[in-house]
């Protein structure tokens, strides 16, 4: 039946997502979030760097723009419909949503032209460079990219809006053109005319200009000297990734739109549809910040401590200190040790750094992917407890702690290395070491704590299974939340005041990040009181592992009564035990090489990250896997079944 007056569309692809809604937007709300922090980011330092003012970062920063542009007209409509019952879209912001985003891909094919044709012109043509690319041609060109780009598909919806549709039914999670054109019950000859003529400048044109300069750009590297082959490479490898991955992601959404795959798996549609939308605006901001040489030293020198740029760490430390502590700036400052009367101006210089093996990029790289990953696993399983009421059990609650503080301990070593990975001075002022320190003991003190509840849970649970519900009430339980989080946090701010205390007669700290022994070794006086309080809370969390190894030892005499006794303990004491035992050994090991010494830098370097890297990563996954409901309830979040109930 013909409707001429269609006031929605349905978008059937969702399916029925369930209780995993909110695990779902989170997920897309998360993933809009990153991509308008970085390309905020990669705009604002584009448009506060006055050496960043030339042609090819000017269309850099329209690349972003559109990235921007086109995130928002997908990631939070995404996010509405997951939460939403009735996965409905009104017609006018239908139309509204295939002249956005089908304005966002010809904007990023021609602007990738354009850059092609700056790179074409920077390599082939140099002489001439400034004069045919200014930048007042380079403003005409984008300005002429968006105003094509925005007329285009005003045009195809004004011609797809004349048609009357038999249907509203779209199997898809947006809006597409070519779907709505599908449910037109009339001849729908001059859409699809207009459809293929509107290929030619959107993706033939752009494509047969960027092919051009590149067999350009390709011939004068075979001519020139090394140099120029490698300066023509870092300039032109993040446009060739971001080209190829675009274009196969056009590729792939066409091949979906265009042709019946209703019997191909509907993980694959999903992805199909997707993936020229999320990925571009995710790739190319990291590929380009890290590549470009000149956008990553700008980044540095938006990050604190950036601009000084010394020759070496120890300069820098040594030259702000000794200006800072010099009342009238002189340069007969008596040679080192000598007492340093102001500590709120000192700025540490960290010396991990400088005998690593590896490239700092490279370390980089693994840096940030482990810190990703160390956010996803550990986010995914705090989301999938609140969201479950079944894991709605201290077991879990306090799992959901463990993880948080995690998350906890990362944040306090992962963005500070990652900083210096990329700074040319790895210093650290008098404050933030101070912080860091408070955040990393905070960690450590609150794990233990953590791990000694959860062993007190578990003996409860199978010690005395009839008294546990009477004994782990709800007050309990946030009684035992107050104190892992209360607790360990005093006693890291009395150490930091005992620390603080003390005045320094030096400023190098031999490690990848600040650690109150460290700082404590620096000092020019009497020490007592700061070993004293370190002896008492290393008898005191010694205390807690004892105590862990005590309801073990009542857990596995429980468990000789029978065969079910024993799984259970398998099953929700395992993990436990493992978490245990690797983060008290890595902390020990630490803790032995950072008192008694050793001259191997890279042994040292790995003893004093595993505690923080290794622990966060694992403990969500090790849970994960082997507490049965945890691991049922994430793969139904994620395996193929998930998809085929719920987004499709």
């Amino acid at each position: 039946m013909v409707n001429s007056t269609l006031t929605y569309f349905v978008l059937s692809a969702y399916g029925s997502v369930g209780s995993l809604r909110h695990l779902y937007c989170g997920m897309v709300l998360a993933l809009y979030m990153w991509v308008l922090a970085v390309n905020t980011l990669l705009i604002t330092l584009i448009y506060m760097d006055r050496n960043l003012h030339e042609p090819m970062y000017l269309l850099l920063c329209s690349l972003f723009i559109n990235q921007l542009f086109g995130s928002t007209a997908l990631l939070p409509f995404l996010a509405l419909q997951i939460l939403s019952d009735l996965h409905t879209v009104p017609a006018h912001l239908c139309f509204l949503q295939v002249i956005s985003l089908y304005a966002y891909g010809n904007v990023e094919f021609c602007t990738l032209a354009l850059i092609s044709y700056d790179r074409h012109l920077a390599i082939c043509c140099p002489l001439q460079y400034n004069t045919r690319m200014s930048p007042r041609k380079v403003l005409v060109l984008v300005t002429l990219t968006w105003i094509y780009s925005l007329l285009r598909p005003m045009i195809t919806v004004l011609l797809t809006v004349r048609l009357p549709l038999c249907g509203n039914v779209l199997d898809s999670l947006y809006c597409q053109n070519h779907l709505i054109s599908k449910l037109t019950c009339s001849d729908s000859q001059v859409n699809n005319i207009y459809g293929l003529i509107g290929l030619v400048p959107s993706i033939a044109l752009p494509l047969l200009a960027i092919l051009f300069s590149y067999l350009k750009i390709l011939r004068i590297c075979f001519a020139a000297s090394r140099q120029t082959r490698q300066k023509a490479l870092s300039t032109c490898m993040p446009h060739l990734v971001s080209l190829i991955n675009f274009s196969f992601g056009c590729c792939f959404a066409l091949v979906r739109s265009r042709f019946d795959m209703r019997r191909s798996p509907r993980e694959l549609r999903v992805a199909m549809s997707l993936y020229f939308l999320l990925i571009q605006p995710l790739l190319n901001p990291v590929m380009y910040g890290l590549q470009l040489s000149r956008i990553r030293g700008a980044l540095k020198r938006l990050m604190p401590g950036g601009k000084t740029r010394p020759r070496s760490p120890a300069v820098a430390a040594e030259g702000i200190s000794a200006a800072a502590a010099s009342p009238l700036g002189a340069a007969t400052r008596p040679a080192l040790p000598a007492v340093m009367e102001n500590n709120s101006q000192i700025v540490f210089a960290l010396h991990g750094l400088n005998s690593t093996p590896f490239q700092r990029q490279v370390c980089f790289s693994f840096a940030l992917a482990a810190y990703v990953l160390t956010i996803f696993v550990n986010a995914i399983l705090v989301i999938t407890v609140c969201v479950e009421a079944a894991l709605h059990q201290p077991l879990y609650i306090f799992l959901s702690s463990l993880c948080l503080n995690g998350l906890l301990g990362a944040s306090s070593f992962y963005p500070k290395l990652l900083h210096d990975l990329l700074a040319d001075a790895h210093v650290v002022s008098y404050v933030g070491c101070l912080l860091q320190m408070t955040f990393t003991y905070s960690y450590i003190f609150c794990e233990f704590c953590t791990l000694t509840v959860m062993a007190y849970d578990r003996y409860v649970a199978i010690c005395k299974p009839l008294q546990y519900h009477s004994v782990m009430t709800t007050q309990k339980v946030a009684q035992l939340l107050l104190f892992c989080w209360t607790f360990p946090v005093l006693e890291a701010l009395v150490g930091m005041v005992l620390t603080a205390r003390l005045p320094l007669c030096g400023r190098h700290i031999h490690k990848l990040f600040c650690t109150n022994w460290e700082v404590v070794k620096l000092s020019c006086t009497d020490t007592t009181v700061n070993n004293i309080y370190g002896f008492v809370l290393t008898v005191s969390h010694a205390a807690q592992a004892v105590l862990i190894l005590l309801s073990y030892a009542h857990l596995v005499r429980a468990s000789l009564r029978s065969c079910s006794d024993r799984r259970k303990v398998a099953q929700t004491c395992l993990p436990h035990l493992v978490a245990l035992l690797v983060f008290t050994t890595m902390l020990v090991f630490d803790s032995m090489f950072s008192r008694y010494g050793g001259k191997l830098q890279a042994l040292q370097n790995m003893l004093a990250a595993e505690y923080l890297v290794v622990p966060p990563l694992i403990n969500p996954i090790i849970y994960g896997i082997n507490l049965q409901q945890i691991r049922t309830r994430v793969l139904h979040s994620f395996n193929f079944g998930a998809c085929r109930g719920g987004l499709a």
